[in-house]
C-alpha cells in the first residue's frame, strides 16, 4: 500500500497473513449489533433494535504471549472480520455455533479511510 511511511511493509504484511487465513479458513459469520430503540413511557422499556450484516471471519485462540500482562482471558478468541460494516466493542459475531462479544477492535486501516480487516477480541457470549 503506496503513501503508509516506514509502517508500510509491516501493514502489507499483516493484511496479507490476514487475508490468507480469512480467505483459506474463513466461514459465513453474522456481526450483530443491538442498539437501544425508542421509549415507551407506558412499559417504561427502550426498545431494542437488532441489525445482523453478513460477513466472513475466522476465530483463533491467543497464545500465552498475547495474553501475558493483557486485558486476554483465558477463553478469549482472536476473531479476523473481513472488511465491510465496522464492528464496535459489544458486538456479537455468531459463527458456527459459537457467539463472541466484542471487546476490543483493532482496524487495520494504512490509508487511514479504508479497511483492509478488522482484528477482534471476542468473549464468549
Amino acid at each position: 500500500v503506496e503513501g503508509v511511511g516506514m509502517n508500510g511493509s509491516l501493514y502489507r504484511l499483516k493484511a496479507d497473513k490476514a487475508w490468507e487465513i480469512i480467505s483459506r479458513y474463513g466461514a459465513s459469520a453474522v456481526l450483530r449489533r443491538k442498539s437501544l430503540g425508542e421509549y415507551d413511557p407506558e412499559t417504561d422499556v427502550f426498545a431494542e433494535t437488532v441489525t445482523n450484516w453478513e460477513t466472513r471471519a475466522v476465530c483463533l485462540p491467543y497464545d500465552s504471549r498475547e495474553m501475558r500482562g493483557s486485558s486476554i482471558q483465558p477463553g478469549d478468541q482472536k476473531l479476523y472480520l473481513a472488511a465491510g460494516v465496522e464492528p464496535r466493542p459489544g458486538d456479537l459475531v455468531i459463527l458456527d455455533s459459537n457467539q463472541w462479544r466484542l471487546e476490543r477492535v483493532d482496524r487495520l486501516a494504512p490509508d487511514g479511510v479504508t479497511a483492509l480487516y478488522y482484528e477482534c477480541q471476542g468473549r464468549e457470549a
